[in-house]
């Protein structure tokens, strides 16, 4: 087990409550309060039926300002949990906010994969030290001049914490492979079949209309079976990651390679699965590239004042690009530096405040803060408070006031009393229930995969594992018409946003299949149909729902791309 640092694990926080972030982001859940309650299915929340059995959550369902409050305050726990303020709290209740929202989102259409691994990986984090870097929590205790971890120190503690996020996610793909093993055969691969399943996204209403697959379709059969072949096996191998550093370097490309593909073939946008790649590359080689490409800069500061230490050690935790080196002036032969930059700053001007000095300049004060925000991307977000007319006055009085608060303790460079920071405490090694608690995690996962375990937040991964045969994908098109006699693809997705990514498409399928499903179906339309309309010369009065079927073995060279089975229309 390599070790990892509290940087790297605070880190990997961020990037996984940031990828939740955007997905709540992403999201309509007020607009779940127009769907008709015969599409809501309990028995989709899984382990989180017994929401149901709260007072009041059936109001909850069809109030759109109190689903936008759950959605917002999911928004609010994620980013607080990115920025690692509160951490300890807000991280499992970010977690648990997220799966809540994304369950009732299942509610309403089917136990769909996207998002689940992130949250896996931000509840498991929970239970980890995963403050002790790149959060505001950390920049606090500096700020109140308490000890830290040394973000840049490894430990076992951290490197375990790393190795539990890891097992959620490679598991996952582990088993996705074996699931298509196991319920498709070793055969699952051949050409007949990867068509079938990507035809099926291709062909059936989709958020995205990328169209590859149909001209992909003429081309050699060994084509499609290497598409299914490296999927297989590149799902079975991510595990490897867990164990050989060379695995952690290609098998998270390949994989995300493998999603970007899957959004060009089968218009499925796995954002949050490419993302998630990045947890698995040390970024510390890049950022070290990054700051000697972009040149690093002295910062004077007086190591007899306690404000100025503190300050210090607040930038040195968000200078993640290492573009800055402190120097203590009070332990600096200053004729030398002098003459080595080419300066002439006095011991009193030094005192006076903070010196920022790089190749082309040396700058104080307020100027030399500016030059420091442009060098740490935190900063950034600062820069129009710092340059912009009458906000950089605004900036510069806020700076002149926090100056104003410096003292100069009386010591020279032989002092024996120590100004300096307080001494960083350290993380205790980790005990046995930690290697414990990993392999109590594979064997959780790896019983949901056994027992085909459905139950919503915990998955057996068998999405896209069975075998198409025979070679026939049967479709759905739908059509809006409107009152001037026009009718076009019905833009569910715009009208419901709830139903983006064409969680819809099952509700459309199943009105062909059974009565219940053509019933739940109907109401769907019905409250499709009864939306406001943006223009009062034009409005929807009804749907033709078209369930195609295609042999695309025989009947490959089928412009239509297939023969109409039946239609249906509702008013």
């Amino acid at each position: 087990m390599e070790q990892a640092t509290p940087g790297t694990l605070g880190a990997i926080r961020a990037w996984l409550a940031g990828i939740l972030l955007l997905s709540t982001m992403w999201e309509d859940l007020p607009s779940t309060a127009l769907l008709p309650r015969s599409m809501f299915d309990p028995a989709t929340l899984g382990a989180l039926q017994f929401l149901t059995q709260i007072p009041g959550f059936d109001s909850l369902l069809t109030n759109s300002t109190a689903l936008a409050w759950l959605q917002g305050s999911t928004g609010v726990l994620l980013f607080l949990a990115m920025v690692g303020l509160k951490t300890r709290w807000v991280v499992p209740l970010g977690a648990l906010a997220y799966l809540t929202m994304a369950g009732l989102f299942r509610s309403y259409s089917w136990f769909y994969h996207t998002g689940l691994i992130p949250a896996y990986g931000l509840l498991i984090l929970s239970l980890t030290p995963c403050a002790d870097g790149w959060s505001l929590d950390r920049l606090i205790r500096i700020g109140q001049g308490k000890s830290v971890v040394e973000p840049n120190r490894g430990g076992s503690v951290y490197g375990w914490s790393r190795t539990f996020v890891w097992i959620v996610i490679a598991i996952p793909y582990f088993l996705a492979g074996l699931s298509k093993i196991r319920n498709g055969g070793w055969e699952w691969w051949q050409a007949s079949s990867v068509k079938g399943h990507l035809l099926n996204t291709t062909l059936n209403p989709m958020q995205f209309d990328f169209t590859a697959t149909l001209r992909l379709m003429q081309g050699p059969d060994w084509l499609f079976s290497a598409l299914g072949f490296l999927a297989v096996f590149g799902e079975l191998l991510f595990g490897l990651v867990l164990v050989w550093k060379l695995a952690r370097y290609v098998a998270p490309m390949l994989m995300g390679a493998m999603h970007v593909g899957t959004l060009f073939l089968q218009n499925i946008l796995f954002f949050d699965l490419i993302l998630l790649q990045v947890v698995f590359y040390d970024t510390a080689r890049l950022r070290g590239w990054a700051a000697r490409y972009l040149g690093r800069m002295d910062v004077l500061f007086d190591g007899n004042c306690p404000l100025c230490q503190r300050t210090r050690r607040v930038l040195e935790s968000v200078d993640i690009l290492g573009r800055l080196r402190f120097v203590n002036f009070r332990k600096l032969d200053r004729a030398e530096y002098n003459e080595r930059h080419q300066l002439k700053l006095s011991l009193n001007e030094m005192e006076q405040s903070m010196w920022v000095v790089d190749d082309k300049a040396a700058r104080s004060g307020f100027q030399g803060y500016r030059r420091m925000a442009q060098a740490i991307p935190l900063g950034w977000v600062l820069l129009p408070f710092l340059y912009v007319p009458g906000l950089s006055h605004l900036g510069a009085w806020i700076y002149d006031r926090i100056a104003s608060r410096r003292t100069i303790l009386s010591c020279d460079a032989s002092c024996p009393h120590d100004f300096g920071p307080p001494p960083s405490f350290q993380r205790p090694p980790v005990s046995w229930p930690a290697p414990a608690l990993a392999v109590a995690m594979v064997v959780f996962l790896m019983g949901c995969w056994q027992l085909h375990v459905e139950h919503y937040p915990f998955t057996s991964m068998g999405m896209f594992s069975w075998k198409i045969d025979p070679p026939e994908v049967k479709y759905v098109k739908a059509y809006a018409l409107y009152n001037t006699g026009e009718e076009e693809r019905a833009p569910f997705e715009q009208w419901i946003g709830a139903m983006g990514d064409s969680r819809y498409r099952q509700v459309l399928m199943r009105s062909f299949s059974s009565r219940e499903g053509k019933q739940r179906c109907r109401d769907f339309l019905e409250a499709c149909r009864d939306l406001p309309s943006e223009s009062a010369a034009r409005s929807v009065t009804g749907f033709r729902l078209e369930l195609w079927s295609w042999n695309y073995e025989i009947d490959a060279q089928n412009p239509d791309h297939g023969n109409i089975l039946v239609a249906q229309h509702f008013q």
